[in-house]
């Protein structure tokens, strides 16, 4: 209901002569109908995956494993009119924003033109110093709730079957909502941490050899720009976000969702060549210092320039 009145608000200053609305997602409708109205141009900011690509990995992920959690109120759920009002509001946009190629590619998949879509990676933090291998801890970390969704189950199995926990801690970081009856079949594999403040996660990073995000279903985990930017190098799934900015070999390793044995065998590639995993965290840490929040509003700018550009 605030997002609604919010969006009335709004769409209340729309006027003539105006040349652009950049809306965010569930409160942008009557915004962007006013503003096609007076001819402008509508922007929508989408920071996470369409609903119906979420909603499909959703049921695939619980089928899958079914009572692995306390609940499953993390997930993201659409009421029927919900999901109605988001794809109006899609269908009001003249072109759409996007964080990652994973939600671009969640986009066509329901009928949208690629030419409607510009992919505008988050910023990294290029201020954090950067920390060498030989200072690091033999530590795996992730970070974020520790659920089905964020793909702790897979993770949890892959790391019990590889015997990772007898040289390194599998250190997870964040709201637990695993049930005690299937996390029994890992105790004494991994190290949990609950939620911490984000100011305290920094620590955690440059401690840590690997980041590893084996989430089913993001838009683009902040989480990840973070870690490359203490030159923590990444082992992620396809649908994280990284996929497309980062570069599978050079900043860190990524693998199609849902295929744990490539998860199995990235896990064992870095913990056993630290060699390589040294170079790849030098060069995520070189990745964050070419890509902050600077960088990411001039690509804005530039979209936004662009689209009022053309007749």
């Amino acid at each position: 209901a605030q997002l609604e009145r919010l969006d009335r608000f709004a769409a209340g200053f729309l006027r003539t002569g105006d040349r652009i609305v950049i809306g965010r997602e569930d409160c942008c409708e009557r915004t962007f109908t006013a503003a096609r109205r007076v001819g402008a141009v509508t922007v929508y900011d989408l920071p996470i995956a369409h609903h119906a690509t979420a909603r499909r990995i959703r049921d695939s992920e619980q089928a899958q494993f079914p009572n692995v959690e306390i609940n499953s109120d993390h997930w993201p759920t659409y009421a029927r009119g919900r999901g109605l009002r988001k794809d109006r509001e899609l269908g009001a946009a003249t072109h759409v924003v996007a964080p990652s190629e994973f939600v671009r590619r969640g986009l066509c998949d329901v009928g949208l033109s690629s030419h409607r879509i510009s992919v505008i990676p988050f910023g990294c933090d290029p201020r954090r110093p950067f920390v060498p291998y030989t200072d690091r801890k033999p530590l795996v970390l992730y970070a974020g709730h520790v659920s089905l969704r964020k793909g702790i189950p897979r993770l949890l199995r892959v790391w019990k079957k590889l015997g990772a926990y007898r040289t390194h801690t599998l250190r997870l970081i964040g709201k637990m909502m695993l049930a005690p009856k299937f996390l029994a079949d890992y105790a004494g594999t991994y190290e949990h941490v609950p939620q911490v403040p984000r100011s305290d996660l920094w620590a955690h990073y440059a401690a840590a050899q690997v980041f590893v995000f084996p989430s089913a279903c993001e838009g683009f985990a902040l989480v990840q720009t973070e870690a490359l930017s203490c030159g923590t190098p990444l082992i992620a799934s396809s649908n994280t976000g990284a996929d497309g900015f980062v570069t599978h070999g050079e900043e860190g390793l990524i693998y199609p969702h849902g295929e744990d044995d490539q998860l199995a065998s990235h896990l064992e590639r870095c913990l056993s060549n630290p060699r390589e995993t040294a170079e790849m965290g030098r060069r995520a840490y070189d990745l964050a210092q070419r890509w902050g929040w600077p960088e990411y509003r001039a690509a804005f700018r530039g979209m936004v320039t662009d689209l009022l550009a053309k007749p």
